[in-house]
């Protein structure tokens, strides 16, 4: 069972609501493509864990005393497995064991940052008296990577070998009770704020209105079907309503404050009636008349 998943931060739920709407700075915007690369690998990990036995976690951060942060833990047979995914894509090559992509973009720390993690995981179940086993591996998550080239591969699990991993752990089994209190304490010492993440905010008014298809991500869904369904231009069908409270919602992300219905038709291109409606029955109404906001409801 996951005790734990992944939760977005805010400052990656405000670059994602921006995304399309602005041109992001470069840090803004590298990061942004860092971390939707890397939840894309996860989650295909996350899938192949489902259905395994023992107690899971993803994405854990702990002060050891500074931050690391794991992929996924998985504990079971009185043992700490740990598991860095890398979504890396395209040709690499070893030099002085360090992963080189074929457009010499040096990855330096893969395998120090796994050592570096496994040594605090070590430290962590000692201070916390638990006396098991941890495992640390990497594991290159996509079927469009390759590697050229010597490495110790002792650490190193590669796609043709994932599916190893979801056949060692039994679906049927059960956790005892230290592995249970073992799971309880690393959830309780998760660090859910990363001090690093310092959100910069771009004007509200300067961005591009507009639905979002949340399939090819494109800003700008017209309600050309006039009907309960909306349909991107990629050929991705929506449910109006759904759409409509989803991008209200990110309208409050952008702008930080409550949105009236006027600003609400403009930014979807909805009418009035349906807009009124949506948020009458979705959000909290603060006010009078034109002067009538409305608010994400608590």
């Amino acid at each position: 069972m996951f005790i734990k998943t992944h939760l977005r931060s805010d400052y990656y739920h405000y670059l994602q609501a921006v995304e399309g709407r602005r041109i992001l700075d470069e840090v803004d915007h590298l990061n942004l493509r860092n971390y939707t690369r890397g939840i894309a690998g996860e989650k295909v990990f996350y899938n192949l864990l489902m259905p395994c036995g023992g107690i899971k976690l993803w994405d854990l951060s702990i002060r050891t005393p500074a931050l690391s942060q794991y992929d996924f833990l998985v504990i079971y047979g009185r043992t700490l497995f740990h598991f860095e995914i890398k979504n890396f894509s395209g040709h690499y090559r070893i030099l002085n064991n360090q992963f080189v992509s074929e457009h010499d973009h040096v990855h330096h720390d893969v395998l120090s940052q796994l050592n570096r993690a496994h040594y605090h995981l070590q430290k962590i179940l000692i201070k916390n008296g638990f006396d098991f086993k941890v495992v640390s591996k990497v594991v290159f998550i996509n079927a469009d990577f390759r590697l050229r080239g010597s490495i110790e591969q002792k650490d190193i699990i590669m796609r043709n070998g994932i599916k190893e991993i979801s056949g060692y752990f039994d679906p049927e089994y059960v956790p005892d009770s230290t592995e249970k209190k073992l799971g309880e304490r690393l959830l309780s010492i998760h660090q859910s704020k990363n001090i690093f993440e310092r959100i910069y905010y771009y004007d509200f008014n300067r961005m591009a209105k507009g639905m979002r298809c949340p399939n090819c991500r494109k800003v700008g869904i017209k309600d050309q079907l006039k009907r309960k369904k909306l349909q991107c231009e990629c050929g991705h069908l929506l449910d109006k309503a759904e759409t409509l409270k989803k991008s209200i919602e990110e309208m409050m992300i952008l702008k930080r404050a409550g949105v009236s219905s006027r600003e609400v038709v403009e930014w979807t291109g909805l009418h009035e009636r349906v807009v009124r409606r949506c948020l009458v029955e979705h959000f909290n109404a603060d006010g009078q008349g034109k002067a009538r906001t409305f608010t994400i409801r608590s």
